[in-house]
Parts: structure tokens; sequence; C-alpha cells
């Protein structure tokens, strides 16, 4: 996956929650991989929690596109621009 040195000062806004498991799932690490590098895409793969991947976005275009591209619940997506302090998972994650 592409590098971003600037990196440390962006503000992963918006995220995807990747579910783990199921068939097929390793070949479709290995799609997302593949799209995230050759759009050479801004992101940032933030934890893994029991459920699945956390996948953070800087520009909602890309964590729309993301999402629609691998059949992922856009509903997942969270603005926490208003939040300094507080957890940035997605909802779904919240926990951890």
């Amino acid at each position: 996956m592409s590098a971003f040195p600037a990196e440390g000062s962006r503000v992963w806004k918006y995220e995807i929650l990747i579910p783990i498991g199921g068939p097929g799932f390793l070949s479709r690490l290995d799609e997302i991989d593949a799209w995230l590098t050759e759009g050479d895409v801004a992101h940032q793969v933030k934890i893994i929690v029991g459920s699945g991947i956390v996948i953070r976005f800087t520009d909602e275009d890309f964590a729309r596109a993301f999402a629609e591209a691998f059949a992922l619940d856009p509903r997942k997506l969270r603005d926490v621009t208003q939040s300094t302090d507080a957890c940035r998972c997605s909802p779904d994650v919240e926990d951890h």
C-alpha cells in the first residue's frame, strides 16, 4: 500500500468496517489492497477487532466509493470531526 508522507497531519474523518471471515475473505483483502494501491487512495488501517478491520479515509468521496466497490454498508461511515478526544471508530467497534 502507498505511503503518504503527511499521514500524521491528516484528519481521518470517515471510516468503514470490513467484516472478518466468510468464504473468500483473504482474496477480498487482496482486492481491497489493489483498489487502494492502484487508486493511490489515502487511507489508514486503524485497528483489528473480533468482528472486523477498520479502514479510515480523509475524503468522504473515497470512503463512499470504497464502500460501494466492496458492497459495504455506507451507514458505517461516521464523520468524527466534531469529536476531538472521543473514540473515532465505527459505531460497530466503539467498545474496543
